[in-house]
């Protein structure tokens, strides 16, 4: 009885192997059918489909895993039978239940993806497949659970077993594995933090042209993470990522021809890869490519393209994008001018935290810009400018707590502000900083400092700095009195339109103190300085007219030591953002 029995199930599995035998078979010669193309070989091989799928249930209902198996593959595909995800899904887990090891890992993505009403989206069940399949040692499979792990999707999120899993994988040679280990042990998740480990296994991925890590390599090399510093090695990873299509790689070889870094430096090679990086959505490159049309560089330049590429990476959320589409706004440069827009685009920027635009927002408040005008607000947004570190914001705060404009007024705190401003080597508040040691406002009066802080300014043609220097000179304060000094600081600031300079450059000449006495020069001076409207010139011309310059002892008019008030061109109204 027991040999009969014996027997019996000796011949059914020997029919059921050979009828998945022949089933394979019909279903590679489909297969090659299709390979083939055309009308009668796709016809021949939906016959072949058919007649593998007959013999696949005849085995599968048996009981064989591996005809279970291609028979969910045939129902996902349609392939001899109508498509059913359900009908696929039902066969691949019979199989994966007799403990076939692709039907596991297969069942896991469908679940994982899920196919709507056809099949409902399940990550505990696609993480529980997952888990026998990595069990049996299924490389894919184990890469796939370590991604549930890391992200806490179907599992309780744990990066320690990410990390066990992703080892498995990455040891099997899964290039995706070998990259996610690498990046585990650059932030230290799950493992001790080692960018010597991080190294090695972007390496091995990257040597697979795994894109993901050829990028990542090329950011330690940058960085000098694990391995020497080398642009060259960066750029050439970059370059191996990006021409494989990768996204960010491109951002990044970029950025190494703009700066030439590792390569020569090429504006129009960094535009190009900008602008492939920006078609492929990366704001960041869409930013840098608004920046190329806006400046001109490596492309014609075009405020219109550089507002639609910044209107593209503004709308992703890009804070400096958004604050320079502001200033697009402001200016009417590519786009109709709307200080209303400006405003919206400046805020959106400020309130991500965008320096500048915090300071821009500020100067519409300021001026009643597309808003009604509020000094205090303006002190507001200029106080969160100022607190990181912008030079722009902490000149304005200052000037405000100078005059007490939207705050109570205060030359210490004018002063701190100015200063800090002035070490950054914001030219307008060096001046200031120079005047306020002259007068003792805010901080302990010192001549000789305020004669320094002065003369970095003047030094770098700040207009109102040129003049201050030449009354200095004239009057002895702080340096030794000298005609001849105070004469060339004067022309100066003449020469750059300060009117109270012009006319002291007059009385220079019509005195002959540091320069050949000229009443010629004299009047020349005055008439540019009374042009502006400047009182003293007017005066000085008259008295020239009724000829009282005659006598050595004519009364000419100086402007006196007082703060002169700025020019508004000094001023930028709207600063754009490079952060």
């Amino acid at each position: 009885m027991t040999a009969l029995l014996l027997n019996m199930a000796a011949g059914i599995f020997t029919s059921c192997s050979d009828r998945f035998t022949r089933a394979a078979a019909l279903y590679e010669k489909g297969e090659s059918c299709n390979r083939q193309g055309g009308i009668e070989s796709y016809l021949e091989s939906k016959e072949y489909y058919k007649g593998a799928v007959k013999l696949f249930q005849k085995a599968a209902k048996r009981g064989n895993a591996e005809a279970q198996y291609r028979l969910g593959f045939c129902y996902e595909k349609g392939k001899g039978v109508k498509a059913s995800l359900a009908e696929s899904a039902k066969w691949l887990g019979m199989a994966a239940t007799n403990g076939h090891v692709e039907a596991q890992y297969k069942l896991g993505q469908l679940y994982e993806n899920g196919r709507g009403s056809m099949l409902e989206r399940s990550l505990t069940e696609s993480a529980k497949w997952y888990t026998k399949a990595a069990e049996q040692g299924h490389a894919e499979a184990q890469y796939h659970l370590g991604l549930c792990y890391e992200y806490g999707t179907g599992v309780e999120q744990s990066y320690t077993q990410a990390v066990k899993w992703y080892r498995k994988s990455a040891e099997q040679g899964s290039e995706y594995a070998q990259n996610n280990l690498g990046v585990c042990y650059e932030k230290g998740l799950g493992v001790e933090q080692s960018y010597t480990q991080a190294v090695e296994w972007y390496r091995k991925a990257a040597e697979q042209d795994n894109s993901y890590a050829q990028n990542n390599l090329g950011v330690c090399y940058v960085k000098g993470l694990g391995v020497e510093q080398s642009y060259t090695e960066a750029a050439k990873w970059y370059l191996r990522s990006a021409k494989n299509g990768r996204d960010w790689a491109q951002n990044n070889v970029a950025w190494c021809y703009k700066h030439g870094k590792g390569v020569e430096q090429s504006d129009s090679l960094a535009y190009e890869w900008y602008r492939r990086a920006a078609f492929n959505g990366i704001s960041e490159a869409q930013f840098e490519l608004a920046w190329c049309y806006d400046k001109g560089l490596g492309v014609e330049q075009s405020y219109s393209e550089a507002a639609r590429w910044y209107r593209m990476a503004a709308e992703q959320g890009h804070a400096s994008a958004q604050c320079n589409l502001g200033v697009r706004y402001a200016k009417g440069q590519g786009v109709e001018q709307s200080d209303s827009l400006a405003l919206k685009w400046y805020r959106s920027a400020a309130e991500s935290g965008n320096r500048v635009a915090q300071s821009n927002l500020a100067r519409f408040y300021c001026k009643g810009r597309g808003v009604e005008a509020s000094c205090a607000e303006a002190v507001e947004w200029y106080l969160k400018s100022a607190e990181q570190g912008y030079d722009v914001a902490q000149y304005h705060l200052a000037s405000h707590y100078a005059h007490g404009n939207g705050v109570l007024q205060s030359y210490t705190e004018a002063f701190k502000w100015w200063k800090k401003a002035a070490e950054q080597g914001h030219t307008a508040s060096q001046f200031h900083v120079g005047v306020y040691y002259m007068l003792g406002h805010g901080v302990e009066q010192s001549l000789s400092e305020g004669i320094r802080w002065i003369t970095i300014s003047a030094e770098k043609d700040y207009p109102s700095a040129l003049y201050w220097l030449g009354i200095c000179y004239r009057n002895s304060k702080g340096v030794e009195q000298s005609y001849t000094q105070a004469a060339k600081w004067f022309r100066k600031a003449a020469e750059k339109g300060v009117a109270p300079a012009q006319n002291d450059l007059g009385v220079c000449y019509a005195k002959g103190q540091g320069v050949e006495k000229s009443m010629t020069e004299a009047a020349k001076w005055w008439k540019l300085a009374a042009e502006q409207g400047n009182k003293k010139a007017k005066e000085n011309l008259a008295k020239m007219s009724a000829k009282n310059m005659k006598s050595p002892k004519a009364n000419l008019y100086e402007d006196p030591f007082i703060l002169p008030a700025l020019h508004a061109k000094e001023i930028e109204l709207s600063n754009e953002s490079r952060e």
